[in-house]
């Protein structure tokens, strides 16, 4: 399943959801409108979870609250490694530019 977000006109990938992993759960955490959209390539199954049951479930269970942190945090820390390349490469482009005029 693909997440895209609609991004200057233009649907940009942010992630592929394999089987098993979670969608949504932000919701959880925050009280927004979604902010990006699921597009199943295949067949697929979903369990919805309504929030207060999520929320239950979290505060019963630090096995499951766990996983939603450390999968958070490893988005969290691949949306930063995503940055951080493209800064890289903005510099990179500007250096050439730059340098091909003088």
């Amino acid at each position: 399943m693909e997440i895209r977000k609609n991004l200057g006109g233009e649907h940009k990938l942010l992630r592929v959801i394999s089987k098993g992993e979670l969608l949504g759960e932000l919701g959880l955490f925050r009280n927004a409108p979604r902010s990006a959209t699921a597009i199943a390539a295949d067949a697929v199954t979903l369990m919805v979870i309504p929030a207060n049951r999520l929320d239950a479930m979290v505060r019963t269970n630090p096995a499951l609250a766990m996983a939603i942190i450390k999968d958070l945090a490893s988005r969290m820390l691949a949306a930063e490694d995503r940055a951080r390349d493209a800064e890289e490469r903005r510099r990179k482009a500007e250096g050439e530019g730059g340098a091909g005029s003088a």
